[in-house]
């Protein structure tokens, strides 16, 4: 009987592990990785198309809230999509406010700031979605994050 017992309760357990997962780690030092492209398609909701380089991505899930980066160069096509389907509106204020003190090379805090930011927030103003391009350098950068 507890041969039997304990086998349902390894049972249960794979199950749920299967049918939960969790999300793959974020290659902050790599580019392009399929880590990269997966995080990339579930935090800005678009599936990945070919003009997407130089991917990298970071995720601070630590404390009562979460943070995520992502910077990558595409064409203006794609940023038009990124903002339409998140849908984002062009933000008076620029800058990243309390994220500039993320230390990553690819995370260029001097040229986020100086460029026009596009947002999503929910109603509640508890989440929010950032979303900056260069238009010159087809440079994106784009940040999710709650309160």
């Amino acid at each position: 009987m507890k041969t039997k017992r304990l086998t349902l309760i390894l049972l249960v357990a794979v199950i749920i592990s299967a049918c939960g997962g969790s999300a793959p780690p974020f290659d902050s030092k790599t580019p392009d990785t399929k880590n990269n492209v997966f995080h990339y398609e579930h935090l800005v909701g678009i599936g990945i198309s070919e003009d997407v380089k130089n991917l990298y991505t970071y995720g601070d899930q630590f404390g009562i809230d979460a943070s995520y980066y992502l910077a990558f160069n595409c064409t203006e096509s794609t940023k038009d999509s990124i903002i339409n389907s998140n849908q984002m509106i062009a933000d008076s204020e620029n800058g990243i406010g309390l994220y500039s003190s993320l230390e990553l090379d690819w995370w260029d805090k001097e040229e986020i700031e100086s460029l026009n930011r596009f947002v999503y927030t929910n109603e509640n103003k508890t989440y929010f979605k950032y979303f900056w391009y260069n238009e010159e350098s087809s440079q994106a950068y784009f940040l999710d994050f709650d309160l």
